[in-house]
């Protein structure tokens, strides 16, 4: 199975590059851009010519700052999805942990990853999202 990557221009906040970015949340924040699994195949390749009008650990850190900006959106369920996918302790471990039903945590984390994912932050508060997703009906088409 080859991993998952995108470079940073690909990011554009789906559910697969948040739980990515998650994963590598602590390297992001460090100023480092995870490497491609796949390589290049070249070691100590030259650098091209182009001029960048950042520094190289400026794209890391902002991305980092978003997905950290999001989630603090997210109140109590922020801290699931971190023990989910940074500290990387599974569900049922967590349920166990917070004596509540494994469903429960899945659901919560669920309803967390959706809130952060998407192009821009959302404009309305977790809560509010929380409520609005149960009372509407689910599509039947």
């Amino acid at each position: 199975m080859v991993d998952r990557w995108w470079h940073p221009r690909e990011i554009t906040f789906t559910r697969e590059q948040v739980e990515w970015l998650l994963e590598h949340l602590e390297l992001l924040k460090e100023g480092v851009w995870p490497p491609d699994p796949r390589g290049t195949g070249y070691t100590d390749a030259p650098a091209r010519g182009s001029v960048n009008r950042h520094a190289p650990f400026e794209t890391p850190c902002q991305i980092a700052a978003e997905v950290e900006a999001r989630l603090a959106k997210c109140g109590l369920d922020r801290y699931l999805v971190e023990d989910r996918y940074i500290r990387k302790i599974p569900e049922d471990v967590l349920a166990q942990r917070l004596c509540m039903a494994e469903r429960e945590v899945c659901r919560r984390i669920n309803s967390a990853l959706s809130y952060i994912t998407g192009r821009r932050r959302k404009q309305y508060s977790y809560k509010e999202f929380k409520g609005h997703r149960r009372r509407v009906p689910a599509n039947r088409y």
